[in-house]
């Protein structure tokens, strides 16, 4: 039997990032839509881009921790 590969702090860390980026995203998205807005509403009221709450949205970029305070919540 093969022996289990060590995992390096680094590379848990880049997942659990990574997993905590999709969550977040999904989250955005979840109570947008349960808010009824769509993403180009979102982007006005927030002054954030587009593609900018898209990128979010899927998890391309990271969304900052004061990005995430100036979202509307309802």
């Amino acid at each position: 039997m093969k022996p289990l590969r060590s995992v390096s702090k680094i590379e848990y860390d880049e997942a659990y990032t990574r997993q905590l980026d999709i969550h977040i995203g999904s989250l955005i998205k979840r109570l947008r839509i349960k808010a009824g807005i769509t993403q180009s509403t979102l982007s006005k009221g927030t002054g954030v881009s587009l593609p900018q709450i898209q990128k979010y949205e899927n998890a391309t970029n990271r969304v900052s921790a004061s990005r995430l305070i100036g979202l509307p919540v309802r």
